[in-house]
């Protein structure tokens, strides 16, 4: 038949030409194990429900985390901040996360206002926040405090908000939660200022005109002495979180605890700065972040041993501070602090008081020239009590 004789043709000519036909046949064998091994994804494998981006990368995992611990991370669609994919909204350390763009940090900033009940909706500003999870806020202990006393000590203060940049609304503040350290030392302060006081008015005390005037003169040094170091150790723990109604989809993520701080070492405070001698609020009037440049001064450590608790001592780079607002003028509170990566490495306090010869804390004004923040290991610690 047709199909025979052409059959026939084929196997005559194979015959005639063996090498050609071998030399085919390894080539083909050769492209068909190129394919197998180099064709894209071949040597890796996605786990379901490990793929969040829907790219088919796997999420990262922490190679050094226990097994509770590893669980697949997540990254704001918007934001740097990356959580725990645990459904509770915890935040985690950075790990291997991109670094943050200035869009991110920018949308993950609040500021803190306080609103009264007259009718004229007035708002004032207390202080900066910034996002560290879908519904937590990060600021300072000292902010926090302040928007407690103004709403107890003003009647026509109806609700605190948090104001957020990126979107222009604000959001109910339904809760809020101080270091208990900074409570602590906040209240030996008091005490030790009271204990001054009641020293310094004893000359003028006829029942106290028997007190050897050599041995009050040393309780009053040693009470004010105490004074300036309970001033001093609220700003080791000047951290507060606050909880706030409605989700955000930009936060900030915590530098790893590897992270090492040192002296010189590079950071910035940016936050929605505002000049604390107007605390006013105009939705409407133009606002955009402030950026402080700056470099670690110090670490001094809250005791003797170098690993215990410490603080971070801020200075200004020159350029910062011939460009930017007056420090002293303008108020960062709750602020931000961050490394070259946009990662959170600590809270900014305050600017940082002028000290005396023996390096403890003067009367005196700051020079604005530093600051004082509280490091990110202390919002850690809030948020591991409040999960």
């Amino acid at each position: 038949s047709e199909g025979g004789s052409g059959l026939e043709g084929f196997r005559a000519f194979c015959e005639a030409n063996i090498p050609l036909v071998i030399a085919v046949g390894a080539g083909c064998v050769v492209l068909i194990v190129a394919l197998f091994i180099f064709w894209p994804g071949a040597d890796t494998e996605v786990a379901d429900g490990n793929d969040p981006a829907g790219d088919g990368r796997a999420s990262e995992v922490d190679p050094g985390a226990t097994d509770s611990q590893k669980q697949p991370v997540r990254e704001s669609t918007a934001g740097g901040g990356i959580e725990n994919d645990s459904g509770n909204g915890s935040v985690s350390d950075a790990g291997k996360s991109r670094p943050t763009t200035e869009g991110e940090i920018s949308a993950s900033l609040f500021l803190i206002l306080v609103r009264d009940s007259t009718g004229k909706k007035h708002s004032y500003r207390v202080g900066n926040a910034w996002a560290v999870a879908p519904n937590t806020l990060v600021s300072s202990a000292a902010v926090v405090e302040q928007l407690h006393r103004t709403q107890s000590e003003d009647a026509r203060v109806a609700e605190a908000v948090g104001f957020s940049y990126a979107t222009n609304k604000t959001i109910p503040i339904v809760g809020t939660t101080i270091h208990p350290k900074y409570l602590e030392a906040a209240t030996s302060f008091f005490e030790a200022r009271q204990e001054y006081d009641k020293l310094l008015a004893m000359p003028g005390d006829k029942a106290a005109a028997d007190v050897d005037p050599e041995k009050l003169k040393a309780a009053m040094m040693a009470a004010k002495e105490r004074e300036y170091e309970a001033l001093e150790k609220p700003a080791f723990f000047d951290v507060a979180t606050l909880q706030i109604r409605d989700p955000v989809d930009s936060y900030l993520t915590l530098a790893p605890r590897s992270m090492e701080l040192r002296p010189k070492l590079r950071v910035r405070t940016t936050g929605l700065a505002f000049d604390m001698h107007d605390p006013f609020f105009e939705r409407l009037a133009p606002m955009k972040p402030e950026t402080l440049k700056s470099r670690i001064g110090q670490l001094p450590s809250l005791g003797q041993n170098a690993s215990n608790t410490r603080r971070l001592i801020v200075q200004l780079e020159a350029d910062s501070l011939a460009s930017t607002r007056s420090h002293l003028e303008y108020t960062y509170a709750g602020s931000p602090v961050l490394n070259e990566h946009g990662q959170v490495v600590a809270v900014y306090s305050r600017p940082t008081p002028a000290t005396n010869e023996d390096q403890s804390q003067s009367d005196e004004a700051s020079d604005g020239r530093s600051y004082d923040a509280a490091s990110v290991d202390r919002v850690r610690e809030i948020l591991s009590s409040t999960n």
